[in-house]
């Protein structure tokens, strides 16, 4: 087996894929770049949208619209309009952070972390954007928020903390989105 380069992106910091089976299209971002990339394996063709600010993660939402976790907040983005609507910004009053990672839980909720810009602090804390765009804090006392997964079952969230270096799983409750119980399961 060998590798294809199948889009030269140049990304910089490349990260967060989200694989969007209604649409057939992988999106992701370039944090350091301020970048949205959609690529269609179908057409091989690659959109790029310029961002203003660092982007964390993205997933898919509705036929023309993405969900984002910025450096300053969650926002949506619509392809067709090339619109960029903020929703909500959980951290004003840390400008030191900015939204790292994120993935859909699944129900749909929007799970995404911060973390401080200087990977110094223990400022950032895990997030879950509700379907009714309220925004609750999950997980507090965060060095960098990445990695999020759920069991198939639906019965366990999996989390890492970068500056931890373990993977933690917590309870999961599908209804409500509700984590609980955390234990470390892997470190690394």
């Amino acid at each position: 087996m060998g590798v294809e380069l199948i889009v030269d992106s140049k990304s910089r910091l490349g990260e967060g894929p989200s694989w969007d089976r209604e649409k057939g299209v992988l999106y992701w971002v370039d944090i350091l770049q301020q970048q949205l990339h959609c690529y269609n394996p179908v057409e091989h063709k690659n959109i790029t949208v310029e961002l203003d600010q660092a982007p964390g993660a993205v997933a898919p939402k509705s036929s023309d619209e993405v969900v984002l976790a910025l450096e300053n907040g969650f926002y949506f983005y619509n392809w067709k309009l090339n619109k960029l609507d903020p929703i909500m910004n959980p951290e004003e009053h840390l400008p030191r952070n900015r939204f790292n990672d994120g993935k859909c839980d699944p129900a749909g909720r929007f799970f995404a972390g911060t973390m401080d810009k200087e990977e110094e602090e223990r400022s950032g804390t895990l997030y879950c954007l509700e379907e009714n765009l309220s925004v609750k804090e999950k997980v507090t006392g965060v060095g960098i928020s990445n990695g999020i997964a759920w069991s198939v079952d639906h019965t366990h969230m999996y989390y890492i903390d970068t500056f931890e270096n373990q993977v933690y799983r917590y309870d999961y409750n599908r209804d409500t989105g509700d984590i609980s119980h955390p234990a470390s399961v892997i470190f690394f």
